[in-house]
């Protein structure tokens, strides 16, 4: 990828992360572009297909979860102006032989776990990791009865966590048909289908969405490693025990906001709507944490952090 040169501080120091898919700026910490796709080439040559068939010049690289015994190459339903009937016929034989209910099942599984991923924008190592899971669940037949979506919608939240991206529930219903009800015990029953994920799969912290959270705030370096800090301690404390992460995460960046805004840093800062609507958190949850961390500051927010004016 050629170098690119930082908007705001102009440095060139910068660092892919293949995460996520983005391009960060090591000197400030923005983030300001994106990873090339280095997917299938989309581009077609053929003169009949420009309503309906799939662009796709070449196939897809070979599924080890499939039995694919043509290498991904699929006969199309063809046309009457190109002798459609015999290459319907040929499609259909295809279709037949070309593996069992099982691989069809999972096929059209892999299909929706693609579309949730590009909707809730995540990188292709979940999407992976998130297939190999669902494959594995499938045939435990564990989940049998289940919603197909909620056994999708589990293994991306699983995934997601195991890659390091991970995602809340409000995030992964919301790219999904699924409520946050089926999702959780969708998620409890795949734990209990493949126990060895136990020990892959940490508690959520408030540093798994910090960063995301306040980059997508467009908030500065110094404000995000001040937000970090304070969310962090304040976990390590337990002073808002028995809330959520994110919703500890929402009401660190409230706390830190409010203490920029008494400063005389011109630095924008995002109110409580923008926040709540970030995060995933209501206004009222906002608050009520916010309310538990703003009379410890003096001990959440560390001492190098000289830019602001204490709230006496």
């Amino acid at each position: 990828m050629p170098e690119q040169a930082c908007p705001d501080c102009k440095g060139t120091d910068t660092e892919e992360d293949s995460h996520t898919g983005d391009v960060v700026c090591r000197a400030c910490g923005l983030v300001f572009g994106v990873l090339i796709d280095t997917g299938t080439e989309w581009r077609t040559f053929a003169n009949d297909d420009k309503d309906k068939a799939d662009p796709s010049r070449i196939s897809g690289p070979a599924n080890h979860l499939l039995a694919d015994v043509y290498g991904g190459t699929v006969i199309g339903n063809g046309n009457s102006a190109t002798g459609g009937e015999g290459a319907s016929a040929m499609s259909r034989r295809q279709q037949r032989v070309a593996g069992n209910s099982s691989d069809r099942s999972l096929l059209q599984a892999f299909k929706r776990i693609g579309l949730m991923a590009d909707r809730t924008d995540l990188p292709m190592v979940a999407k992976k990791r998130a297939e190999e899971l669902y494959a594995s669940i499938y045939h435990t037949r564990a989940l049998r009865g289940r919603p197909i979506e909620g056994v999708i919608a589990a293994s991306l939240y699983i995934a997601c966590k195991e890659e390091g991206v991970a995602r809340t529930f409000k995030e992964i219903c919301a790219g999904t048909t699924v409520c946050k009800k089926e999702l959780g015990k969708c998620y409890k029953q795949a734990l209990k289908a493949l126990p060895h994920l136990s020990s892959t799969i940490s508690a959520a912290s408030t540093s798994d969405f910090m960063s995301r959270f306040c980059s997508k705030l467009g908030l500065p370096i110094k404000v995000i490693t001040c937000c970090s800090a304070v969310s962090r301690t304040a976990q390590q404390q337990g002073i808002c025990a028995g809330k959520c992460p994110t919703s500890v995460a929402a009401a660190s960046i409230f706390t830190v906001c409010q203490l920029v805004a008494k400063s005389n840093d011109p630095i924008a800062i995002p109110d409580i709507k923008d926040i709540a609507a970030c995060t995933g958190v209501t206004e009222g949850t906002v608050r009520n944490a916010a309310k538990d961390l703003l009379p410890h500051r003096k001990m959440l927010v560390p001492s190098d952090c000289t830019w602001y004016k204490m709230i006496e």
